[in-house]
């Protein structure tokens, strides 16, 4: 505000005065500042919001403390090194800064500046910046060594960690040059080994401590067991084949091998292994699938072995109807076909032993069991089966 201005204010207050009016009361100025934190040796920056004000003084700063920057705009130089100071040409609001460098011998503690805001006309107002000197280290805790699975989610606790104002940041180095924040941070590990987990704690003056935990973090180890199946029973002939499917076992990591027993002394390997049973029964299959770990399982089916049903064949030269398997045993006792086993199937067999329906059929017409039919002694085994 301009000197006229103000004697102009002057002048109308005593007219107003003499005239019996009454004068407005005069608005004061205001002053707010902050200071902060800081350790010894380092720097703190003071600022200072003025409103309605046309000079500014901080003062008390304690002695050895140094004037580093400060907003050049108003400033003028002050005779008193405790003090700082602004003027401005007129009222208004004002917005400095103040930057101290604090002595490295300064002793912990809270240091009061004050500060001083004038108007043009002559009215006040004071505050004050409060300075935390804090030399002081935290102490940092990093928790317990732990040891874990490898894959496995690791919880760390800094929460044991202290200062004498108060932690403001956590950093974490995991040691497997990944890195986190906070006081309770997770981390995995993917391969196994022993790593060093840092944490860096820090204070609001700049202060830090470190402290280290280990973990140990080893192969997991499997323990579930695969899950088997051996698919559903089944009926087959003696003499073919069955087909088993184990497809549909299953393992969390996965199933590594198959092994199967057939229930007749025979063993084989393979998801989907095939077997031929010689004799007619109930047959026990075990199923065993074994993952990496060595977990196992088993399971079981049934295959019902059933007689082989006999070939069809056709009819002997000169006969009308075809030879038949009277007794179910796989021989064709009913050469000429009348539905019965007597001395004429042995004569009709001797007489046609070289036709193509004997010689074409060995399995049906081997009596003898000597690998080939149709001759006299195939005859004779016939006719003693008969004559029985």
């Amino acid at each position: 505000m301009s000197r006229q201005h103000t004697t102009a204010t002057a002048l109308l207050a005593v007219v107003m005065v003499a005239a019996g009016m009454a004068v407005p009361a005069a608005a004061a100025p205001t002053v707010t500042a902050n200071g902060g934190t800081v350790a010894p040796g380092d720097t703190v920056t003071i600022s200072v919001d003025v409103s309605d004000g046309q000079t500014l003084e901080v003062s008390s700063i304690p002695g050895g403390w140094t004037v580093v920057d400060r907003t050049n705009d108003g400033a003028f130089g002050n005779s008193d090194p405790g003090s700082e100071g602004w003027v401005w040409s007129e009222d208004g609001s004002h917005s400095v800064t103040l930057t101290l460098r604090v002595p490295g011998d300064a002793a912990d503690g809270q240091y009061a500046l004050d500060t001083f805001v004038e108007k043009s006309d002559g009215t006040t107002a004071t505050g004050s910046a409060t300075v935390t000197v804090d030399g002081t280290a935290p102490t940092a805790d990093a928790g317990s060594d732990t040891t874990v699975d490898e894959d496995t989610s690791v919880g760390f606790d800094a929460g044991g960690s202290s200062d004498n104002e108060g932690i403001t940041s956590y950093q974490w180095a995991f040691g497997d040059g990944a890195s986190g924040s906070g006081a309770q941070p997770s981390h995995t590990y993917s391969d196994p080994g022993e790593y060093t987990a840092t944490v860096t704690v820090s204070d609001a003056a700049g202060n830090t401590a470190t402290d280290t935990v280990t973990v140990t973090v080893e192969e997991a180890v499997d323990t579930t067991p695969p899950t088997a199946d051996a698919g559903g029973n089944a009926t087959a002939e003696a003499g073919s084949s069955v087909t088993f499917d184990a497809s549909n076992s299953t393992d969390n990591v996965g199933v590594e091998s198959y092994t199967w027993n057939f229930g007749d002394g025979s063993v084989a390997a393979g998801p989907a292994p095939s077997h031929t049973y010689d004799s007619p029964g109930n047959y026990t299959v075990t199923l065993t699938v074994t993952d990496a770990a060595g977990n196992a399982a088993t399971d079981t089916v049934t295959v019902t072995v059933e007689e082989a049903s006999s070939p069809a064949v056709p009819a002997l030269p000169g006969q009308s109807n075809p030879a038949q398997d009277i007794d179910g045993d796989g021989k064709f006792e009913d050469v000429n076909g009348d539905g019965s086993a007597d001395l004429f199937d042995a004569l009709d067999y001797y007489n046609n032993g070289d036709s193509d329906l004997i010689q074409n059929n060995v399995s049906a017409f081997d009596f003898d069991g000597d690998g080939d039919a149709g001759d006299l002694f195939d005859a004779l085994a016939l006719w003693n089966e008969i004559s029985g």
